[in-house]
């Protein structure tokens, strides 16, 4: 066997074998420096072509061609819509591709360098330059999408553009403008380095914005983990500007991801992050920037073929507030919703100290002791919406009120100077108590005009503690029917006198969860009567422009004291409370009631006969049409009358008695 071996591996044969394998390397890379130019321009035509088919965006490479022995340099590359703005330009991009696994048939990536770099996102009257990525898809491929697991999905192609990222990127000024009707942001990335999963960026804001950022870290892309913390300079806050009138801002903001995986058929994510003096501003939000200090948690989350879940071992605080938290939101056919928040007990003090800024500014420099906690626990299923459970509960422990801070909220129990605004400015300010002549106190109110608000606006007032929660519940429904519009709300009584007395009129986030918590606080911890509430709502309601309170309605409409009005007046005083500027186009040209108005007072006197507040007998011959002889009927509009940009006149107060 030796000798055989011997024999065929002479050197005569290993002289021939060597220059076998020598011409065959030879001819491949005289092939391979011939052709390599070809083979990347015909690479670069059938991308052109399939992103051009595509999205609609014309895809133009100015040059291509190899550089060294596995570095291809592409320049003037642009992405431009047909007749519309050019939507991304980038002068000059590097990249090297490793040798020895590209001659394994693999493609791994040594660097990527890009250089001079401009996306620009238009959307206005006129043009939107990027709607070509938004192509919808085919009835085929939404088809093949419903029945993908859009968790292994994802997870694959994360694993891909890992799998395709360099060991070192460079680029250098990268400018993202981006055009809102009106609106025209701009950022530039100045500089980043990624060599060894270690990385960091040099962005510059717009001019006004503070001075540059620093985002820093590292990404380990095998393990699939890694952190990044980005700051200003020393004592500078990061602000980014939006483009709907809103802005956030932060000291220092800092992300981890600690695993990102695809096991027993679910994509798996576990991270944590914390921002420091975080601040927010949206007209929707509140008026004023809300501050929350210090905001962060630590995120567990889940996403299958079904759902998107958040693990009950997510924890999300702000300052000392902790809410343990879980949600379940489905992605997929079945449509169970699932939302729960806890807090434990805490000091109360703590509670109130770590309410954000900007946004309960009622309780700035409240005084408490004892502790609080919260529950809430919410899920429905989505094909039978009425079957949603919803509980909320905030509980106290030895919880008392030492000293009110920014507002008094035990004011409403004498008499106080009440204020009213419209659009942000005060319209009108008046004493609610004895000391105005149109003050009605509650054992002069007569008996209809309490029973016919109460049945209109708030049955259970003097049975709740401020919240109904079957009318949250009737609420989250109906706005989840309607494709989660607003469509009804679940204000009580409570609610209505909190909104008026002590908070600004402007529809915001921060203006209804202050109302929650003034509400919670005057109705579980009894600052106020309930008979002192509702004599005080009635003195304050809004019954026409410029006219509040039941002793100027009803002096304005028919010329009497409440006490005197019959029941279908009072009915019709009620009924007009959620919309009092509208009262001039209620009746027909022959001074009627309209239809609507009709039905509406008959129907709460039927309602008011279920609740046994007036007896059957009662309503014998009950008649709900109604005369107006105060000066109202001076500003009546006639259904038949043409309006041109109609407005509401203040009417100037009514004394009459």
């Amino acid at each position: 066997m030796q000798k055989l071996i011997t024999k065929i591996f002479t050197r005569k044969t290993l002289k021939y074998v060597i220059i076998t394998i020598s011409a065959f390397l030879l001819l491949a890379t005289i092939g391979y420096f011939s052709l390599r130019n070809y083979i990347l321009q015909t690479a670069l035509q059938k991308v052109k072509g399939s992103v051009e088919a595509r999205t609609h965006l014309v895809f133009n490479v100015a040059y291509a061609r190899f550089t060294g022995i596995s570095t291809v340099e592409l320049s003037g590359i642009s992405l431009v819509p047909q007749g519309k703005d050019t939507l991304f330009t980038t002068d000059t991009v590097r990249v090297s591709v490793k040798l020895l696994p590209a001659l394994l048939g693999k493609v791994r990536l040594g660097y990527l360098q890009v250089a001079n770099t401009q996306l620009y996102l238009r959307k206005d009257s006129l043009q939107t330059n990027f709607r070509g990525l938004m192509k919808p898809a085919k009835k085929q491929e939404k088809k093949e999408s419903a029945n993908e697991d859009f968790s292994q999905t994802a997870f694959n192609y994360v694993k891909t553009l890992l799998r395709y990222l360099p060991d070192e990127v460079q680029v250098t000024n990268a400018l993202l403008h981006i055009k809102y009707n009106d609106s025209l942001q701009h950022i530039t990335l100045s500089s980043l380095r990624w060599v060894n999963d270690d990385f960091k960026a040099i962005i510059t804001p717009q001019q006004g914005f503070g001075a540059e950022w620093v985002a820093e870290g590292f990404f380990d892309k095998h393990d699939i983990k890694g952190e990044v913390t980005l700051h200003g300079p020393e004592g500078i806050d990061v602000y980014l500007a939006g483009l709907v009138k809103s802005g956030l801002g932060f000291k220092k903001l800092h992300l981890q991801i600690d695993k990102l995986d695809y096991k027993n058929k679910a994509l798996v994510f576990e991270g944590k992050g914390n921002i420091d003096s975080l601040q927010l501003y949206n007209a929707r939000l509140a008026t004023d920037t809300v501050v929350f200090g210090k905001a962060g948690g630590n995120l567990a989350m889940r996403i299958n073929r079904s759902y998107v879940i958040v693990d009950s071992t997510s924890v999300f605080s702000i300052n000392d507030i902790q809410l343990s938290t879980f949600v379940q939101f489905p992605i997929g056919k079945e449509k169970q919703y699932a939302l729960s928040l806890k807090m434990q007990s805490t000091p109360s003090q703590k509670f109130f100290n770590s309410l954000p800024a900007g946004m309960f500014n009622s309780f700035a420099g409240i005084q408490t002791k004892g502790n609080l906690s919260y529950r809430l626990d919410c899920s429905m299923d989505g094909s039978m919406p009425d079957s949603l459970k919803f509980e909320s509960e905030l509980k106290k422990e030895g919880f008392e009120i030492v000293k009110y801070g920014a507002e008094n909220f035990a004011r409403i129990n004498g008499s106080f100077m009440h204020t009213v605004y419209e659009g942000g400015s005060p319209l009108r300010s008046f004493i609610v108590g004895p000391e105005n002549p149109n003050f009605t106190p509650l054992d002069q109110l007569g008996p209809h005009f309490k029973n016919a608000i109460l049945t209109n606006e708030d049955p259970s007032f003097f049975h709740h503690r401020g919240f109904i929660p079957q009318s949250f519940r009737d609420a989250i429904v109906a706005v989840y029917k309607a494709g989660f519009k607003f469509v009804r709300g679940g204000s009580t009584i409570s609610m209505q006198l909190v909104k008026n007395v002590y908070l600004e009129r402007k529809k915001t986030i921060a203006r209804k969860a202050e109302e929650a918590l003034i509400v919670w606080l005057i109705e579980n911890n009894h600052i106020s009567s309930k008979e002192r509430m509702f004599e005080v709502y009635t003195n304050i309601i809004e019954l026409a422009p410029g006219v509040y309170g039941i002793g100027e309605g009803s002096a304005f409409y028919f010329g009497k004291r409440p006490a005197d009005l019959t029941m279908a007046e009072a009915i019709y005083l009620s009924n007009i409370v959620p919309r009092p500027k509208a009262f001039k186009y209620g009746f027909e040209k022959d001074g009627t009631l309209k239809n609507w108005l009709i039905e509406k007072t008959n129907l709460v006197v039927r309602r008011m006969v279920q609740r046994e507040w007036i007896p059957a007998t009662d309503t014998l011959g009950f008649n709900p049409q109604v005369q107006l002889k105060g000066p109202a009927k001076n500003f009546i509009i006639p259904s038949d009358t043409v309006l041109i940009n109609p407005t509401d006149t203040i009417i100037e107060p009514v004394d009459l008695f």
